[in-house]
């Protein structure tokens, strides 16, 4: 019991070689991010070497959420 859907092989919906705008406009975005993301580091509750003392819970979460995405778009 095989089904042939398996034994396709995987098309592409661009062209090889062809350059995909959409990503170079995503990883803009990030450089944005990373540098917003640089600069909430004074203020969250992860960081122990340089820190302001007003602490904001918000911006925590934002790093957080940049760590998981923002480094695999630049690869």
């Amino acid at each position: 019991m095989t089904d042939a859907s398996f034994n396709k092989p995987a098309v592409s919906p661009t062209p090889p070689g062809a350059r995909l705008y959409y990503l170079d406009w995503l990883r803009v975005i990030a450089i944005l991010f990373v540098f917003l993301h640089h600069c909430a580091k004074f203020y969250d509750y992860h960081t122990f070497t340089i820190y302001d003392e007003p602490r904001d819970l918000a911006l925590s979460g934002f790093r957080e959420f940049n760590f998981l995405w923002m480094m695999p778009l630049f690869s």
